[in-house]
């Protein structure tokens, strides 16, 4: 048990001291005793007074701290008390239970309260958690809206068999929330840099400059539109694990940029398609393909088939005038029968003879910008 040198005086059955109306009347109570035969009654009367009310005082800062109080005449100690007295009492707040419904709170705290006051504060333990709209009902004064910082509440702010603290605000004529034992909080919009982000900004908003990502946020994982997201969260709304970050720079990790997580570069010389399931070269996800050039096959040539499907061995030249010839013919065959020249002529030796191309690989690019992608991996 703490110990408390400041004691009450004069405090026994039949101790010598005036009465209270006797003290009241006393004319020395505003001038203070002068010169003269003092009488004990009166100096033990006034002794009381202040010794009882230093004892009081003493009495609650051990009692509410556990620490010793010695009268050891050092003021900053007792101030220390105090405060922490104070500190203990404002934690010791009634709580009140509440009888009402999901979303419909109601307490009967007393303490007078026959209307609603602005700034009367009241902590309630919450039959329910809310999943919509609440409001509060004092005494039977009638039900007031709790609100947050951006309105209504939205469900998940109250929280069964936690304490929840609310004040009063005429101005909004509602409850303000201030606090709720596990509760998601709600705020505000941020506007600065040092604000939290509620999850409708992330939803939205939410692309951090570069070398500059979001910093500050310590709050409970939101649920819905307008409660505060954690920093992992505005995170993971952005850029989850297996998003592509697409950089125009060519010199930086998306880490150094977003200030979070591990990426790993990706498709180096190749572009992204959508997936379809209905084509077999795009239906799997990661899958790869394609080629820079590509030399063709036989089977890709076009049909050089002549219309003259009785010579087998035509060879077409596409209407051109044969060199040599003087005459625009339709092809030439392999013997010199007919009308056509023989391959074997001398207009289709040598280098202008070769008709039917070099049988090199062709560009096979569409049109493309380069930039680096990566790939969020954790």
């Amino acid at each position: 048990m703490a110990q408390n040198d400041f004691l009450a005086f004069a405090t026994g059955a039949g101790a010598d001291v005036i009465t209270q109306a006797e003290y009241e009347a006393l004319l020395a109570l505003s001038q203070g005793f002068t010169t003269g035969t003092a009488i004990s009654g009166q100096l033990n009367k006034v002794w009381r007074q202040s010794s009882f009310m230093a004892a009081v005082i003493a009495t609650f800062f051990a009692q509410q701290t556990g620490a010793d109080v010695i009268d050891d005449g050092s003021v900053d100690s007792k101030i220390a008390l105090l405060r922490e007295s104070l500190q203990r009492l404002q934690a010791e707040e009634p709580v009140y239970t509440d009888s009402g419904t999901i979303n419909t709170v109601s307490i009967l705290p007393g303490l007078g309260i026959t209307a609603l006051a602005d700034g009367t504060t009241l902590a309630f333990a919450p039959k329910y958690s809310n999943n919509n709209e609440a409001t509060l009902n004092v005494n039977g004064i009638g039900p007031a809206a709790i609100i947050g910082p951006t309105g209504t509440l939205q469900g998940g702010e109250i929280v069964a068999g936690g304490v929840c603290r609310v004040e009063y605000s005429s101005a909004a004529a509602a409850w303000r929330l201030l606090s709720c034992t596990s509760g998601a909080t709600q705020v505000a919009n941020a506007s600065q840099s040092g604000h939290a982000l509620n999850l409708g900004q992330a939803l939205t908003t939410f692309a951090p400059a570069a070398g500059n990502p979001a910093q500050g946020f310590s709050v409970k994982t939101a649920a819905s539109g307008s409660q505060a997201v954690t920093l992992s969260q505005a995170q993971n709304l952005a850029y989850p694990v297996g998003a592509v970050f697409i950089d125009t720079i060519g010199t930086r990790n998306p880490a150094a940029i977003l200030g979070f997580g591990t990426w790993a570069e990706i498709g180096q010389g190749r572009v992204l398609v959508g997936l379809d399931a209905t084509q077999s070269q795009f239906n799997t996800m990661g899958g790869t393909g394609g080629e820079n050039t590509h030399v063709l096959t036989a089977s890709e040539i076009p049909d050089l088939t002549p219309p003259n499907s009785a010579v087998a061995t035509d060879y077409r030249m596409m209407g051109k005038s044969i060199p040599g010839q003087g005459t625009t013919g339709d092809g030439f065959d392999a013997t010199g029968s007919g009308s056509e020249p023989n391959v074997n002529d001398t207009a289709f030796t040598g280098t202008t003879g070769k008709l039917l191309g070099g049988g090199q690989a062709h560009n096979n690019l569409q049109p493309y910008l380069v930039v680096r992608m990566w790939k969020r991996t954790a």
